[in-house]
């Protein structure tokens, strides 16, 4: 494995099909990693560590018996964004399990709209119109230090079990980014609504020269924006 051009390991350690080496990546860095397989071509892929985005987060608990938090996340970078972000909410329970919020209701309209539904029934009775399934996702380019973004996460926990939520700002690589957008997609395909006239074949995203996977990077940058202790 290479970072830029420097050899950083010539031998990975294997255990339960994971590969695992003493060296923590640095952002802008280049990666890559170079598979002998004997009678076969080698695997061959290059990746990039995208910088951490940096925002400010608040949360204003909205009434109601469900647990409603708007989000408020204000980015704090001057510059644009140079690789896709996306905004995933994860919930910790009292004994620190995670789950990954299913929904998200915002009114943004610059965010990428693949997962993006109009909701008129609104059942949570949240006060946003638009529901995102899993996550919402942003374009490189698009997001600066002028963007404030508001966003109410669909948890699913009872009040008394959550200890507490966080935003996770993922920015990723463009192989992370074409590898989750594509299995995504390829997840949510609905054959009943789709006729086989329409119908297209979904192909995940696969940068593994002379085979079939990703090899990717990204940079997580996870906020607390709210905990039950402090909201007592």
């Amino acid at each position: 494995m290479l970072e830029n051009k420097t050899e950083i390991c010539d031998t990975i350690w294997v255990e339960e099909r994971s590969l695992v080496i003493n060296h923590f990546p640095g952002k802008d860095f280049t990666y890559t990693i170079t598979v002998d397989i004997p009678g076969k071509n080698p695997l061959f892929a290059q990746t990039t560590i995208p910088e951490k985005i940096s925002a400010e987060l608040s949360v204003e608990l909205e009434p109601g018996p469900y647990l409603n938090l708007n989000h408020i996340l204000d980015f704090t970078d001057a510059t644009t964004n140079k690789f896709p972000v996306w905004i995933v909410v994860l919930a910790y329970d009292t004994n620190n399990a995670v789950v990954q919020s299913q929904s998200i209701y915002s009114d943004i309209l610059f965010a990428d709209d693949i997962n993006k539904f109009a909701d008129p029934d609104n059942p949570f009775m949240i006060k946003y119109s638009y529901e995102f399934e899993g996550f919402i996702r942003f374009t490189k380019g698009i997001l600066s230090k002028d963007n404030q973004i508001f966003y109410i996460p669909i948890i699913n926990l009872n009040k008394e079990a959550v200890d507490h939520v966080s935003t996770c700002l993922i920015s990723a690589s463009p192989e992370y980014d074409f590898f989750c957008r594509s299995a995504y997609k390829q997840a949510s395909f609905d054959v009943e609504v789709k006729t086989p006239l329409l119908y297209q074949p979904i192909q995940i995203f696969s940068n593994i020269e002379n085979g079939q996977g990703v090899f990717a990077g990204y940079n997580n940058n996870e906020l607390v924006g709210y905990r039950e202790s402090n909201s007592k």
